[in-house]
């Protein structure tokens, strides 16, 4: 398949998906304003919120910007998950292994029916749903970056993973984001150890392995990450509860937009044959 075609329908399809949940969504937001249809959850506690958005009790999305939002995160994760490695003429770990890629829209997708069933509901039971898919990105991306360290000394000019090794790898990112979501839920504190383990081990990682990967796109990375976390604690203190603009609706995009900057970084990276 022609890459442009390849590429071309890979944005359609994400577009597609996206507005069709944007079309339910309205849909439903309308025909359930007043449906008090979580009320018949009564045996599920309700989860302390921290988001600035006026609460709808009665409706079926109780935080609706907050909901929509995750849109970001199904746009986004289509556009990984339906990545062509032949698109790419790089070598990095993304095309001699495309199953990481694939796992990672997978993830990024399980983020976004974590957030929006967390938003629709703000229960405690969809709050380990969220979390568990903010976790399981983020130590994606962290235990990414020390394969890369563990091939260079296994084999510093062979990327491809064996079986058993991609197991592994699926295996502990899944365990660790279920430890994590089961002992940190709500706490500020292990998510900020986690983020800053991360842009550590993606900064050494960067530099001290043989990759020569793209500037524009770690720049780009960094300044959706910097509005995001911005707009994600501003939304606590410049706070309009029924405002169409939402500081965590913005932490959404930002997010989902960081995230595929930094898969854009995996997956054109190019690994230098070391002598």
């Amino acid at each position: 398949m022609d890459n442009s075609y390849s590429q071309y329908a890979r944005c359609l399809i994400s577009l597609g998906c996206s507005l069709l949940f944007a079309f339910f969504f309205f849909y439903l937001l309308y025909y359930y304003q007043n449906s008090g249809y979580w009320f018949s959850w009564q045996n599920y506690p309700v989860n302390p919120t921290l988001v600035c958005e006026f609460l709808y009790e009665k409706g079926l999305f109780k935080q609706p910007n907050s909901t929509f939002s995750n849109v970001f995160f199904l746009f986004f994760g289509l556009m990984i998950l339906l990545w062509n490695p032949l698109q790419s003429k790089s070598k990095n770990l993304i095309t001699e292994n495309p199953i990481l890629s694939k796992f990672m829209g997978l993830l990024v997708l399980g983020l976004f029916l974590g957030s929006t069933f967390y938003h629709s509901s703000v229960l405690v039971i969809a709050a380990y749903c969220d979390m568990f898919g903010v976790y399981s990105v983020a130590f994606y991306v962290l235990y990414f970056q020390l394969t890369k360290f563990y091939l260079k000394l296994k084999t510093p000019n062979r990327l491809l993973l064996t079986n058993t090794e991609k197991i592994a790898f699926i295996s502990i990112v899944v365990g660790s984001t279920l430890v994590f979501d089961y002992l940190f839920k709500d706490e500020a504190l292990p998510v900020i150890i986690v983020f800053s383990a991360i842009l550590v081990s993606f900064l050494i990682a960067s530099y001290k392995t043989n990759f020569n990967f793209s500037k524009r796109y770690l720049t780009i990375s960094v300044l959706f990450s910097f509005f995001g976390i911005f707009s994600f604690f501003t939304d606590h203190h410049v706070c309009y509860q029924e405002s169409l603009i939402q500081g965590h609706s913005l932490w959404h995009f930002c997010c989902a937009a960081c995230i595929y900057c930094v898969f854009l970084i995996f997956s054109t990276e190019e690994l230098t044959i070391s002598e």
